[in-house]
């Protein structure tokens, strides 16, 4: 499948490098046969195949040595072999950065943009707060999703685009000033979360869902709906709050 992605050219322009499925990392590793466990129960929940995680390592430059790469995490689908798959793609400075905690509430959120592409037949004007805030409040009614683990996660990955951004403002396409510093607009779109809300009022709606989790004595029930079938469609590849088919062809 991944050689077969490749072919995409869209995909290959946004998320270039090396790709590794998680469940080729995790799904042997019985130190990780929660995550995948809690992983599947979540896309029970959501009435979804659990989709493809992929995660993507850095580019290389000629000399074969990795190049800068942004923290980020979306979606994507397609059709191979008559087969649909749901994608999730995770850049892999973000999945060494985070603890299986924080790593699944980063793709319980992507999930939920999952359900929103496929409950509005691939809306291509599928962007915004609310659709990010919708996402968060999907991750979290999950019991399998810890609330303290959201914080950090998204914490974490603050810091992360943080450092970045301040080595290589480059990776940002609208940096037109000196190497040295971050350019403005980057760190207004640090403080204020681009598409999604600031960071301290995710944080504020995890806190409300763990002070609703303690109030009732939540504890974690196996899903027991069973997940619908997905129909195969002609194959489209798209970004996160950019839902636009990008190319199709016969995989």
């Amino acid at each position: 499948m991944l050689a077969q992605l490749a072919l995409v050219k869209p995909l290959e322009k946004r998320w270039p490098g090396e790709k590794v499925f998680l469940d080729t990392e995790y799904g042997a590793n019985p130190e990780k046969a929660q995550f995948m466990q809690n992983f599947a129960a979540i896309a029970k929940r959501f009435g979804i195949d659990p989709p493809d995680v992929i995660i993507v390592k850095p580019d290389v430059d000629k000399s074969e040595k990795p190049k800068p790469q942004k923290p980020d995490a979306s979606i994507g689908w397609a059709v191979i072999d008559g087969k649909f798959h749901d994608i999730v793609f995770v850049s892999k400075n973000i999945k060494n950065g985070l603890n299986d905690k924080e790593l699944l509430a980063v793709v319980a959120h992507e999930m939920g943009h999952v359900v929103q592409v496929n409950a509005t037949r691939h809306n291509p004007h599928l962007s915004g707060k609310t659709v990010e805030s919708d996402a968060d409040k999907s991750a979290l009614s999950c019991p399998e999703v810890d609330p303290t683990a959201f914080k950090s996660m998204l914490v974490t990955i603050e810091q992360l685009i943080d450092e970045v951004a301040k080595k290589h403002p480059l990776l940002y396409g609208d940096f037109t000033g000196s190497m040295a510093i971050i350019p403005a607009s980057v760190q207004t779109k640090m403080a204020f979360g681009g598409n999604h809300p600031m960071t301290s009022t995710r944080i504020k709606l995890a806190d409300e869902e763990l002070q609703r989790r303690n109030a009732n004595h939540d504890t974690v029930e196996a899903p027991q709906q069973a997940a619908p079938q997905v129909q195969s469609v002609t194959v489209q590849v798209v970004e996160k709050g950019d839902c636009r088919n990008l190319e199709e062809s016969s995989l």
